[in-house]
């Protein structure tokens, strides 16, 4: 077979390689619709009537759905695991702002924060979280929470990109004044959505004060 001739002037084929979708906008979208179910759980539970009881129990443990607002300071360690060490820049002293919303939908609220470490790192994050109360008098609280959000690296840990899941959960004692202390411990990562996944745990003692501005409940 005649092999065919390319002529004087023709522009050369160039074959495109298809993008990674985590080189897309794929992740900020998702970062928006997360933003905007936030949004809309918080609207939609404006509109529910407050309860004296407000709580789901099951012998000693309650799921609570309305209650206060929580505005929550922690501080401690970020990369406690050092995971992938070549990645790491070692464990550095962070600390954590947060605030947890008390208005929720189906006993799942949504919550925003940062968390910052001496090296620069940042992670703005939101997403959801529940309350569970642990004994009869509910005095200890549990807290399961999922988030996403932008990671800047500064000079601390590369975590594969700009874009990390956040999982974990903060243990709490409630005091008198209805303060919270507590422990708080974290995973975040990018879940494979980009081409390395190192991962990153902090631990945090954290204090919650209970709000009762306009995102609170009277007690």
């Amino acid at each position: 077979m005649a092999r065919a001739r390319r002529r004087v002037g023709d522009r050369p084929e160039i074959v495109r390689r298809p993008r990674p979708w985590c080189a897309c906008s794929r992740p900020m979208l998702f970062l928006r619709y997360t933003a905007l179910l936030a949004a809309v759980s918080m609207l939609a539970s404006e509109a529910r009537a407050f309860a004296d009881d407000s709580r789901f129990r099951l012998g000693p443990f309650a799921l609570f759905a309305d209650e206060v607002s929580f505005l929550s300071v922690g501080a401690g360690a970020f990369d406690v695991a050092r995971e992938q060490k070549a990645l790491s820049a070692g464990t550095l002293a962070a600390g954590d702002l947060q605030l947890r919303f008390g208005r929720k939908l189906l006993y799942c609220g949504p919550l925003f924060g940062i968390l910052a470490n001496h090296r620069g790192g940042l992670f703005g994050y939101g997403g959801a979280y529940f309350d569970v109360g642990l004994g009869s008098a509910n005095r200890w609280h549990f807290s399961p929470l999922l988030t996403a959000g932008g990671y800047r690296q500064g000079q601390s840990k590369f975590l594969g990109g700009r874009f990390a899941f956040q999982l974990g959960g903060n243990l709490s004692m409630e005091l008198p004044s209805g303060s919270r202390v507590g422990l708080t411990v974290t995973h975040i990562s990018n879940a494979f959505i980009y081409y390395q996944n190192p991962g990153a745990e902090s631990v945090l003692l954290t204090y919650a004060v209970p709000l009762t501005w306009r995102v609170g409940l009277p007690r």
